[in-house]
């Protein structure tokens, strides 16, 4: 039993790393967007979601001369956010 749980535990932290706090914020704004915008946008929501997660690698190359350029991890984060978003939107 132990040996499971020292698994399942240095999975979470292999994940954690790997997400990060910045990708934490873009899961959590991603999936906000999509909760809260279908007020005014209805399923356009998603969308939008999705335009503010691209227009922010925008910036991010452009204004901020992001060394990295274009950060698919970034990206990678918003779907995810967009993703959790729609499924608790769907099941509550």
């Amino acid at each position: 039993m132990k040996e499971k749980l020292k698994k399942v535990l240095s999975a979470i932290k292999r994940v954690a790393s790997f997400i990060g706090f910045g990708g934490l914020l873009h899961i959590e704004t991603e999936a906000l967007i999509v909760l809260v915008a279908p007020k005014c946008f209805g399923y356009w929501a998603i969308i939008i979601a999705a335009l503010c997660g691209i227009g922010k690698e925008v910036y991010d190359i452009f204004v901020k001369k992001s060394k990295i350029g274009l950060s698919l991890r970034d990206l990678l984060m918003d779907s995810i956010g967009i993703l959790l978003g729609v499924l608790v939107s769907l099941y509550r």
